[in-house]
């Protein structure tokens, strides 16, 4: 397998087809807004009590497109004391529910994780009325880090990255690619105290894309982003 290519964003031509019956995102739908970008660039903020003592919060991430203008966030809901003290126990093996919210603070898509008691982890992504959209399923491997992305319930991409890897093609059964997602570099305080970074998801411009991504699989591959990051980068090293 060759090295994944960061795609050249620059000028990259943005090309959306046309929304079936079958698909649950229209073209009228307010996650447009996000999902037509070349590029989406998630950076999840680090809590002062999560970095200083390391008491798990709310996650919340910043969404910017490619040129750094912010057009969403994603915000992790609310604990109550119960949910707290699991998540201080479980860690990344807890339970994980966010809004996705476009610029205007409204809600246009939910992601959702249950609690990970085994190997595997299962995040689902639906619309705000709770129409599901698709999943991403983590597959058991020894060492390697496998992704199935699902739409309509059938696998339409997978993520087979290679151990400690911060670059995460998906591609179709085939073998063709769809897109990347990327962690990066976040700077030196964050990397040395904790394990978060700045994920890049590019959804046109990767070089020898195979075809075009639905409204639903742009949906689908912002939850894997998110899932990538739960499963592998969550974890806080605590100061003092």
């Amino acid at each position: 397998m060759q090295p994944e290519k960061i795609p050249n964003v620059s000028n990259t031509l943005v090309v959306i087809p046309t929304p079936t019956f079958t698909d649950i995102l229209q073209l009228s739908t307010p996650a447009y807004s996000i999902l037509a970008c070349s590029t989406l660039v998630v950076d999840r903020e680090l809590g002062l009590v999560n970095m200083m003592i390391g008491i798990e919060q709310e996650n919340q991430y910043s969404i910017k497109d490619s040129v750094g203008n912010d057009i969403g966030s994603i915000v992790e809901k609310s604990f109550s004391v119960k949910d707290r003290i699991v998540k201080q126990i479980l860690r990344t093996q807890s339970p994980f529910k966010a809004d996705v919210l476009n610029s205007y603070g409204d809600v246009v898509l939910k992601i959702e994780r249950p609690t990970k008691w085994l190997l595997n982890s299962t995040i689902t992504v639906t619309e705000c009325n709770g129409n599901l959209i698709g999943k991403v399923k983590q597959k058991w491997h020894l060492y390697r880090r496998r992704y199935e992305l699902v739409q309509h319930k059938k696998p339409f991409a997978k993520i087979n990255g290679k151990p400690w890897t911060r670059n995460f093609g998906i591609e179709n059964e085939s073998g063709g690619k769809l897109g990347l997602i990327t962690r990066s570099f976040s700077g030196v305080i964050r990397e040395l105290f904790t394990n978060i970074g700045v994920y890049s998801i590019y959804m046109d411009g990767t070089p020898d894309l195979a075809r075009p991504l639905t409204l639903d699989e742009r949906a689908i591959m912002l939850a894997a982003a998110i899932c990538i990051d739960i499963d592998y980068f969550s974890q806080i090293i605590r100061i003092g």
